[in-house]
């Protein structure tokens, strides 16, 4: 039998919980990364000659589809101004770049969402906010979809789509039930 004392061992728990932060933090980096290019690429397209996107082409139609007739929906606001991360490469160690991303991203969070979270207040909208990507959660109808896609500061507004996940095998699940009760047997 083969035995690791704890001494010996050079990789602990904790060394795979770094590692695991670490990937989460570079998810979330990522996931920044993309909707900020995701957000240019809408401005670049957008019609008057690249001066940015119009209210109608901010809306998501998933979100315009799911307020019709005065119903309400959630839906993300994602605003223009994103979070330079790029002076995290030059930084030594894995938890300064954690630290830096994660000040950097709630700070500029925090400067960008005030006027519009101010809004949503006067207006009793239910909301959430985020700072990995700088956006805000919003439960209301088309409206109030349409009142903040006009402001400057929104990039556009996507909708919180909700999945279910459905088994298909049902020869697996009976397998197993079977399988799992002749072994308690």
């Amino acid at each position: 039998m083969i035995t690791n004392s704890p001494a010996s061992s050079t990789f602990t728990p904790s060394c795979w919980r770094r590692a695991l932060s670490f990937l989460l933090v570079f998810a979330a980096v990522v996931a920044v990364v993309g909707a900020i290019a995701s957000s240019r690429q809408v401005a670049i397209a957008g019609p008057g000659g690249g001066a940015g996107p119009s209210q109608s082409n901010k809306i998501a139609p998933w979100v315009t589809e799911h307020t019709t007739n005065g119903q309400q929906a959630e839906f993300f606001v994602v605003l223009t101004d994103q979070a330079d991360l790029s002076a995290a490469a030059a930084l030594q160690t894995k938890a300064e770049k954690g630290r830096y991303v994660y000040s950097a991203l709630l700070n500029k969070a925090q400067t960008t969402q005030g006027s519009i979270l101010q809004w949503l207040r006067e207006r009793g909208l239910e909301y959430r906010s985020f700072y990995i990507v700088n956006a805000i959660l919003v439960k209301g109808r088309r409206e109030a979809a349409e009142a903040l896609a006009a402001r400057t500061e929104v990039a556009r507004i996507e909708g919180n789509h909700t999945s279910r996940i459905i088994f298909l095998n049902r020869k697996l699940s009976t397998r197993h039930r079977r399988t799992s009760s002749a072994q308690q047997q």
